[in-house]
């Protein structure tokens, strides 16, 4: 649990205290599996790179129901792919995986790892 508490304290540390602060990445078509995910929450750290959150994770450790309406903004999966193609490049370990679920679990593996 505590591994989770961290990764959630940067997320809402980086969305100052609020996912509502937080842009939303909806998934509606994955050429990476058949069932598609709930979304992610994107932010920025300090330094400016994308931090993103499962939603689904995030409803769970919350117990709260997380609305894209209420977010500040909404993203495609798709177009957040596009916007930090390069960066991404660097990030990823495969292009046949799905580039925002890889960005979720390093960022989750980054906090475990400090």
């Amino acid at each position: 649990m505590q591994y989770n508490s961290h990764h959630l304290y940067r997320f809402l540390n980086a969305c100052e205290g609020n996912w509502r602060n937080a842009v939303f990445i909806k998934c509606s078509v994955c050429p990476f599996s058949e069932h598609l995910c709930p979304g992610y929450l994107l932010t920025a750290d300090t330094e400016g790179r994308p931090l993103l959150y499962s939603v689904e994770k995030f409803c769970r450790l919350i117990g709260e129901t997380v609305s894209k309406d209420e977010c500040i903004g909404e993203i495609s999966g798709h177009a957040f792919e596009q916007l930090y193609r390069r960066w991404l490049l660097w990030e990823t370990s495969s292009s046949k995986y799905c580039a925002i679920l890889q960005m979720a679990q390093k960022s989750e593996r980054s906090i475990h790892n400090t």
